[in-house]
């Protein structure tokens, strides 16, 4: 027999759309926890389990409400991580390819090509981390209480991580850089390479994250509320 605590965040997991068989995301386990010890709580000042947990509950409010205001939460609190994977991101794709530029730098026009490709992707890698900052910065004055709705921001951030791989990917194919000049040099550029592919990767799940923590936004969510997850 489920436990009221077990059936009452199931409740609220199916009002925020998250499946039963699907791992237990972490702001629910915290709730969880707080339930528990709320129940303690009655439990040490002489009330039976059951009904300690029934109060637990019926303390902390209906899940119809609950999920409104714990959705945005979730979403922000992914999208913060997500942009955190962002800011870590862009700078290590750079940093690959400096150092490969550094190892291996070639003739004066291989090296001018070389400048001219690296300027544009540091541009671009520039651009794209600062608008990650800038999320970062949006959802920490959020966290201090500022009313700033989070569904721009998530859909902000899923674009960003998203968008800029397939800009980077495409910049890519139509730049055209040195032939590799030594055995040593094609096999450093596959890897570099490779490695590249990965942090794409990265970028894209990161934002494909971030958009599906989006739908964990209910229509007449606070933009900001009682903070019950912290």
């Amino acid at each position: 027999m489920t436990s009221p605590i077990g059936s009452y965040t199931g409740r609220l997991r199916a009002e925020l759309g998250i499946r039963r068989t699907g791992p237990e995301p972490s702001e629910l386990t915290e709730l969880r926890h707080g339930l528990q010890d709320a129940a303690e709580a009655y439990v040490r000042h002489g009330v039976a389990r059951a009904d300690a947990e029934r109060r637990a509950v019926a303390d902390f409010g209906e899940p119809a409400e609950i999920a409104r205001m714990f959705g945005t939460e979730i979403a922000a609190r992914r999208t913060f991580r997500a942009t955190v994977t962002l800011l870590l991101l862009y700078p290590t794709l750079l940093g690959l390819w400096a150092g490969y530029s550094v190892l291996f730098p070639g003739h004066d026009a291989d090296w001018q090509v070389a400048a001219r490709n690296g300027t544009v992707f540091t541009l671009v890698s520039g651009v794209c981390w600062l608008g990650a900052a800038g999320t970062a910065v949006l959802l920490r004055l959020r966290a201090r209480r500022l009313r700033l709705p989070v569904q721009p921001i998530v859909i902000g951030c899923a674009l960003l991580g998203c968008g800029s791989a397939i800009l980077i990917a495409v910049l890519a194919a139509i730049t055209s850089n040195p032939p590799p000049s030594s055995p040593a040099q094609a096999h450093a550029e596959w890897i570099v390479q490779s490695l590249s592919n990965v942090i794409l990767l990265g970028l894209v799940v990161a934002g494909l994250w971030t958009l599906r923590a989006g739908h964990l936004i209910r229509a007449g969510s606070p933009a900001d509320g009682p903070d019950r997850i912290r």
